[in-house]
């Protein structure tokens, strides 16, 4: 899977922010990026996000 930083981080760590999803080796872009860009998200606070498709986790 490749991914794009979109965000600049908001804590020390390299990983925090929004990365926006550019290839997936199961799903061809038109369906991981139906409903919105594809992306995961990476908090400070160790949680966060992600979506791809039809569904948000």
């Amino acid at each position: 899977m490749g991914v794009t930083r979109l965000k600049k981080a908001e804590a020390n760590h390299a990983f925090i922010g929004r990365w926006q999803i550019y290839e997936m080796s199961e799903w061809d872009e038109d369906y991981f990026n139906m409903e919105t860009q594809a992306y995961i998200e990476i908090q400070a606070d160790n949680s966060g996000d992600f979506q791809f498709g039809l569904g948000a986790w």
